[in-house]
């Protein structure tokens, strides 16, 4: 975005524009001259800081002493406008010629300027030189000029006679406010001039002073107390008043716009780095996607390669199937003979177990048979003895009964006899004991029987 500026009459050849650059988000300004850029500023990270640099480019375009004359690697010449510190504040364009760059310069200036100078003596010297020769004379040196808020001025000086810096602050109709004190070294009063800006937007830090001798002025102090420096002397309490809120002012007006450059500046490079992060990011992604694209490809080969390496794997795999099942065959073949072999050996153990187990058996049987024979032909020889026992025992008791019966009978018969003999003579007690003997007898046979016809019994 470009901005016209309004410009003094004696710039009324320019026209000054200012602009902010939209991808590094630094401000600009520049010098135009029928529509060409002559002056160009150095980048401002503030608005703020480049409002003042369009202000100090227009004091330090009036003067000559503010320009630097260089020549550049392609052989033209440009010059850049300074600051009274020194600092730069803008690059011009190239120039063909050293007249055009002259006429140029003394548009700017508001009078006639020339490169090259001559000294008494007739010697060529460079415009700069002539300057710097010219400068040297001056009891009062400008080292720093800079315009505040375009109503102040603060400017640094030196004194040649005494050696001393000093600052004074001035409004834009150069009436003074502040004047400093004498410092030793410039860093010195660097550090004045600072001291008043850090602590002039503070209106508790101000005192009113009254003195018979300088009469009506204020004291600038910090917070702890001690003294920055004290304006310059005012007639009434009111003109003092009056300017002391003026000064202090700008400078609360200073810090809140200072402050909201800050928050804008903040929130402009929080932007910037958002969308530095999202091209970032995006970048990130397409890197990413880039990778995942790689890895994808990557992997297809890996998988082909893999694909290739398990087919060879597989064949490899399957011929050693093959021969390990052919092996396999083999030996199982080998183990089926064997096993064959082993059973065949062990069916001939077991048959030739079995044969003897058999004719073990069939001798046993035959064994037995031939015990149970010689057994039986024992038993019926027992038999046959003890019937031959029994026939003879029975024939023995027949002849036993035989012989008890014809006993008996012959007894009987003698009984008889007797008894006869005894009826014949009056029956006598013996005869009683007679009968009781013979039956005694004949009970024992029977018992005797008896038992002989059990034992057979049992025996058979």
């Amino acid at each position: 975005m470009s901005q016209q500026l309004k410009v003094p009459n004696k710039f009324k050849h320019f026209t000054i524009d200012t602009y902010q650059d939209t991808d590094s988000l630094k401000f600009y300004f520049k010098f135009e001259k029928d529509g060409e850029t002559i002056l160009e500023s150095r980048p401002y990270d503030k608005k703020l800081g480049r409002e003042r640099g369009v202000k100090q480019a227009v004091i330090s375009a009036a003067d000559e002493n503010k320009y630097k004359v260089k020549k550049g690697g392609n052989g033209k010449h440009y010059f850049c406008l300074i600051r009274p510190d020194g600092a730069l504040l803008a690059n011009s364009m190239s120039f063909d010629t050293i007249p055009e760059m002259e006429d140029v310069i003394s548009d700017l200036v508001g009078h006639e300027v020339r490169i090259i100078s001559r000294t008494e003596d007739g010697k060529k010297i460079g415009f700069e030189e002539a300057l710097r020769r010219q400068n040297t004379q001056r009891a009062i040196e400008s080292y720093r000029s800079h315009e505040y808020l375009l109503v102040l001025m603060i400017e640094g000086y030196k004194n040649n006679q005494s050696g001393k810096y000093h600052f004074h602050y001035e409004d834009m109709e150069g009436i003074p406010i502040i004047v400093s004190k004498g410092y030793d070294t410039e860093s010195d009063c660097d550090k004045g001039i600072k001291a008043v800006i850090d602590n002039a937007s503070y209106l508790e830090r101000y005192t009113n002073v009254v003195s018979p001798e300088d009469g009506h002025y204020f004291e600038l102090r910090t917070s702890d107390g001690q003294l920055v420096e004290k304006s310059v002397s005012y007639g009434t309490e009111e003109a003092l008043n009056e300017v002391k809120e003026w000064f202090c002012e700008v400078f609360a007006k200073t810090r809140r716009e200072i402050e909201k450059e800050e928050f804008d500046r903040a929130e402009a490079i929080r932007l910037m780095e958002e969308k530095k992060r999202r091209e970032e990011e995006a970048k990130i992604r397409e890197e990413q996607d880039r990778i995942e694209q790689e890895r994808i490809r990557r992997e297809r080969v890996r998988k082909a390669e893999e694909k290739k390496a398990q087919e060879q794997e597989a064949l490899r795999l399957e011929r050693e199937k093959r021969q390990a099942e052919k092996q396999r065959r083999r030996e199982e073949l080998a183990k089926q003979k064997a096993e064959v072999e082993r059973l065949a050996e062990e069916k001939r153990k077991q048959e030739e177990l079995e044969r003897q187990r058999l004719e073990a058996e069939r001798l046993a049987e035959e064994k037995r048979k031939q015990e149970e024979l010689e057994r039986q032909r024992a038993e019926k020889q027992r038999l046959a003895e003890e019937k031959r026992k029994r026939i003879e025992e029975e024939k023995r008791l027949a002849r036993e009964r035989k012989k008890v019966e014809k006993e008996r009978k012959k007894e009987e018969a003698i009984e008889s006899k007797k008894a006869a003999a005894i009826a014949t003579s009056d029956a006598t007690p013996t005869t009683s004991k007679g009968n009781n003997k013979l039956v005694w007898q004949i009970v024992g046979v029977l018992v005797l029987i008896m038992i002989l016809l059990f034992i057979w019994s049992a025996i058979k």
